[in-house]
Formats: structure tokens, C-alpha cells, sequence
């Protein structure tokens, strides 16, 4: 589930890139690692992994290979009651991924209908996330 929830459904917390504690504002001159080039994957750093530093011992982020290997190679199902896809691995495991949409500012867009999701892995430019 995502950090900070307390079921598989619920959104739990947002964070930004490289971040590992929510914040009231969500825009470029507040991301502590905005310009930041020398980080190039945080899975499993406990200053800038939020699920590392938040349920700790093997808990990380996935990384961008991971994400790619999660989007193209898995069967996704939309489920209508949950908001959200039930993603099933070729080996039987599944995840559930709650569409809990994104924060911009302040305030929460596209939630029930969209998921942002954050690989560990760095990238030029602003997306740093897999859409659900």
C-alpha cells in the first residue's frame, strides 16, 4: 500500500521527488532536490527513499526498471469499486494501486481517475513518475 495509508484503497501521504515527509505546498521552489544532478537513484537511502525512512528494513521505492517491468509486463485491472488497478506480476503476486491522483500547490487533482507514482530513479525534466 502507499505510505501513510492505512489499507490498500487509501491514498496515504504525497511526497516529493527524493523527499521523505508531506508538505502543505507541492511546486518546483519548494522540491528540496529540484536542480539537484548528482543523485541518480535513491532506492533504499533512508535521507531521500520516503518508504525507506517511513516503514524502514527492506521497504524502498521501486526503481524506474521496476516501474517499466510493472507498467509493460503485468496484467492491470481496472476495478470501478476500489478506484484503482489491480496489477498481477507473471508470477501470481499482485499490488494494488489506488488512482489517488497528484498534488499540485496545495490542493489534490485527478484523484478516482488518475495515480502518479514515483520511481526512485532520476531523470532529466519534470517527470519523474509512472502514471497508473
Amino acid at each position: 500500500m502507499n505510505v501513510g495509508a492505512e489499507s490498500e484503497t487509501a491514498y496515504g501521504d504525497y511526497f516529493a521527488w527524493g523527499e521523505i515527509e508531506p508538505k502543505e505546498s507541492y511546486v518546483t521552489a519548494t522540491y528540496k532536490l529540484c536542480d539537484n544532478k548528482s543523485l541518480t537513484d535513491i532506492s533504499g537511502n533512508a535521507e531521500y527513499d520516503a518508504a525507506t525512512a517511513n516503514w524502514g528494513g527492506k521497504w524502498r521505492m521501486p526503481t524506474e526498471e521496476e516501474m517499466e517491468e510493472l507498467k509493460n509486463s503485468c496484467t492491470w485491472t481496472w476495478n470501478e469499486t476500489k478506484k484503482g488497478y489491480q496489477v498481477i506480476g507473471t508470477n501470481g503476486n499482485s499490488i494494488f494501486m489506488p488512482t489517488a491522483g497528484y498534488r499540485y500547490d496545495s490542493d489534490l487533482w485527478h484523484i478516482g481517475f488518475d495515480g502518479n507514482y514515483w520511481s526512485s530513479t532520476a531523470k532529466d525534466g519534470p517527470s519523474k513518475y509512472a502514471d497508473a
